[in-house]
């Protein structure tokens, strides 16, 4: 007879057998989660309107210049605009000597004349040098889309290039050019044969040129915001609040 074996003890639970999977394998650590992206707008000098592309070294930037038609169109635009702030510099100084000599204009004296005049040949210089260094549009350019830039890199005027540029050429009868009739053609007709800026005279002096800002619009877009805007809520809410990082005690 052979020995009876010892029976070995029963599973625990119900009799099954338990089967217990080996652990997972450990997963190789990934890169670090990113922060919120945020767009970078490129580097671009406060002066500049337009993200235009580094030029060769020694040569201008490419930029789509005005017809000379449409500069001829803006130019008549801002005489009548210039004719009117003429009328109301003339009112508002002639208002201000009839203050000034209780009503009688007869009996003024001498000194009070250059008032009247400055008032008269002095706006259409504030006209075309103001709109000119803030903006470099005056109102027939703005309309026309077109806009007086540096000559160099594109970029916008400082205050005392725009000023030579009204003292040299301004709609108004008091620029010294138009003291000499073949001067004052000659300047306008310039831009007509010359190359490669088609610049004025005048241009030339305060290196400007005048471009077709439609155009550059085109060519070179404006320059994304640095950080892009909030996506619109799925619900019309608000959007979420991202929990800030407590700050050190």
């Amino acid at each position: 007879m052979h020995p009876q074996q010892p029976t070995p003890p029963p599973p625990p639970g119900d009799g099954v057998p338990q089967f217990t999977p080996p652990p997972p394998a450990p997963h190789p650590p990934g890169p670090p989660a990113a922060a919120h992206p945020r767009v970078v707008a490129a580097q671009t000098p406060p002066d500049r309107l337009y993200q235009v592309p580094s030029p060769a070294p020694g040569h201008p930037p490419v930029l789509p210049l005005a017809d000379p038609f449409m500069r001829l169109l803006a130019r008549i635009i801002d005489g009548f605009v210039a004719f009117f702030c003429n009328i109301v510099a003339g009112l508002a100084a002639t208002a201000g000597l009839l203050l000034l000599n209780g009503g009688d204009m007869d009996n003024a004296p001498l000194w009070q004349a250059p008032i009247l005049v400055g008032a008269l040949v002095g706006s259409g210089f504030c006209y075309e040098w103001l709109m000119v260094r803030a903006a470099g549009q005056t109102v027939g350019k703005r309309l026309l889309g077109l806009r007086i830039v540096d000559a160099a890199d594109g970029g916008r005027l400082p205050s005392g290039r725009a000023a030579l540029r009204a003292l040299c050429y301004s709609p108004s009868i008091y620029y010294p050019i138009s003291w000499f009739p073949v001067l004052a053609q000659l300047n306008v007709l310039w831009m007509l044969w010359d190359r490669p800026g088609r610049q004025c005279l005048h241009d030339k002096l305060v290196k400007t040129v005048v471009i077709d800002e439609k155009q550059l619009h085109a060519l070179y877009p404006p320059q994304p915001p640095a950080f892009p805007p909030h996506p619109p809520h799925p619900y019309g809410g608000p959007h979420p609040q991202y929990p800030q990082p407590p700050h050190g005690g």
